[in-house]
């Protein structure tokens, strides 16, 4: 059991895996992801030629910050030219970087259903058949014995299995980040996030239907993500920012808890307030820092950029 809970956990500290082989919905043409509400600031992006995913550059007086924006799912193993991050990098003084605190894992309680009740009992016949249906072409058994998943805790579970299976990983910051800081000698400030305790206890406070509905948002970020994977790999790769913003989806963890105001609140705070004020703070020192965090955060409407902007900081995207 204690497997169990680590793996399901990993889905909410956004830790897991990555893309190897596809199954047959996998080949089939990305369906039009949900609108989101996008920035305008996503019209600068790089026109030429600049090797590796995009960067923005953000001046204020003589201090100036470059950023890296990154996927929230990708292919684990995704290569990427890293030399324009790493030549940016040099002389830096600081790499700002976002770090999802693991606080504290889910007990079985916070996982149970009310009264114990099976899965097949407490969601409609349509959600549970879409349930089983990844199961059965996944060749997946079904959920552990001796514990009744909540709707929610389900698809948690799902994802983290179905993730694992593909090489699908959730890593907010390539792991090779860290290492060209050192090799560069450029210290590494963190932004925590601490946000993996609070997702965990509010599946234990939503009641039935929205317990479905996150359920069905698990499913259908599993459908998405399987679709584009991919192709939002690459597209990230290569710095191409229209593509990734026509295909980008929402991880469910994220959308199943905004409709949680004590989460959204949360979400605000760790995702875009701290990480706004950790750049502010680093363009009011004279020199280059530079920062790596997610572009959901950082090109949405009222996001990151947007805050910035509104404070007097010039945002640009030039090719070195």
């Amino acid at each position: 059991m204690k497997a169990i809970l680590r793996a399901v956990a990993c889905a909410h500290s956004l830790i897991v895996m990555s893309l190897a082989a596809l199954p047959a919905i996998a080949q089939t043409t990305p369906a039009a992801a949900p609108a989101t509400p996008w920035s305008d600031i996503t019209e600068v992006v790089v026109r030429a030629h600049a090797p590796g995913p995009a960067m923005w550059k953000l001046t204020r007086d003589n201090s100036t910050v470059w950023v890296m924006g990154t996927l929230h799912v990708a292919p684990k193993d995704i290569a990427w030219d890293a030399t324009r991050f790493r030549r940016v990098l040099g002389g830096a003084q600081v790499l700002i970087l976002p770090r999802v605190i693991d606080d504290g894992p889910a007990s079985e309680q916070d996982m149970e259903t009310l009264n114990s009740q099976p899965l097949s009992t407490v969601v409609s016949a349509a959600t549970y058949s879409r349930f089983q249906a990844v199961l059965d072409r996944e060749n997946f058994d079904g959920l552990p014995t001796g514990i009744a998943y909540q709707p929610a805790w389900a698809g948690a579970w799902l994802i983290a299995r179905v993730y694992q299976a593909h090489d699908i990983t959730t890593y907010i910051v390539p792991p090779e980040v860290a290492t060209y800081a050192a090799q560069s000698g450029v210290a590494v400030k963190f932004v925590d996030r601490h946000t993996t305790w609070l997702q965990a206890r509010q599946y234990s406070h939503i009641d039935k239907a929205t317990g479905e509905a996150c359920l069905n948002d698990y499913l259908d970020g599993i459908d998405h993500d399987l679709a584009t994977v991919a192709l939002m790999g690459k597209a990230w790769a290569e710095g191409d920012v229209p593509a990734i913003l026509s295909h980008h989806h929402d991880p469910a963890w994220v959308t199943c808890f905004l409709a949680q105001p004590r989460y959204a609140q949360a979400y605000e705070t760790y995702a875009v307030d701290d990480m706004a004020k950790a750049v502010d703070k680093a363009l009011k020192t004279p020199g280059k820092s530079v920062a790596v965090m997610p572009l959901s955060d950082l090109l949405r409407q009222g996001g990151i950029l947007d805050r910035l902007r509104a404070e007097g900081v010039t945002i640009t995207a030039p090719a070195e």
